[in-house]
């Protein structure tokens, strides 16, 4: 819920973090849109605190907050999201050079007035 708050009023966001998929190797940086994103609400369900990101909007939307019509996820594929340490693991840290690269060409694909 707190995500969505910073959305507010603005057009188009880009949102990089960490996925775990386990389709791809770890380390491994994708991109697409939050909607082909799968919904994962149904692992929220203990906690009005912890909702997906979608319903987050979803519940924006229906308050008529002004959110993004447009947000691109910048993901960077990790296989161990819930563990916090100070350091990347090496592929991940690999991988950050190349995540910034793909934003900053979404950043250049984008480009308009509401940018």
């Amino acid at each position: 819920l707190r995500l969505m708050e910073f959305l507010v009023g603005y057009q188009r966001v880009i949102i990089i973090d960490a996925i775990t998929t386990r389709l791809q190797p770890e380390g491994t940086v994708s991109h697409f849109r939050l909607e082909e994103m799968p919904d994962l609400t149904a692992g929220h369900t203990t906690s009005t605190h912890d909702t997906s990101l979608q319903t987050a909007l979803a519940m924006g939307q229906s308050m008529e907050l002004e959110l993004p019509d447009e947000v691109w996820v910048v993901g960077i594929e990790a296989w161990q999201v819930y563990d916090f340490s100070e350091k990347l693991t090496p592929p991940l840290e690999d991988a950050v050079p190349r995540a910034t690269r793909r934003v900053l060409e979404l950043l250049r694909n984008l480009e308009g007035p509401t940018l």
